[in-house]
């Protein structure tokens, strides 16, 4: 399935997962560390697990200040992946983690 395709009939409600990654990024002789906030919104179709919706926002680590507002990150570099690893889950290739009740 294309990622401009709609995706096929919902069967469940979403479910939620958040998670957090932390990124280091260099300048000069200066490191920057930060904290993403990711919310992913799956859903349960015919075909399998799909992502259905991606909000993050990003903030400094360790927290000294809130994170940024939160913004739709469904077509993100993060986002791709997850599709990715759900395709390969939906072909075998990888062992499915979620339950189906």
């Amino acid at each position: 399935m294309s990622p401009l395709e709609p995706a096929p009939a919902i069967n469940t409600d979403p479910r939620q997962v958040f998670f957090t990654m932390l990124e280091r990024r260099y300048s000069g002789t200066q490191t920057i560390r930060l904290q993403h906030y990711h919310r992913v919104f799956l859903t349960e179709t015919d075909e399998g697990w799909r992502l259905a919706l991606m909000q993050s926002s990003i903030g400094d680590y360790p927290a000294q200040q809130p994170s940024s507002p939160p913004y739709d990150s469904s077509e993100g570099a993060t986002a791709q992946a997850i599709r990715l690893w759900l395709r390969d889950c939906d072909a075998g290739a990888i062992d499915r983690r979620f339950n189906r009740h």
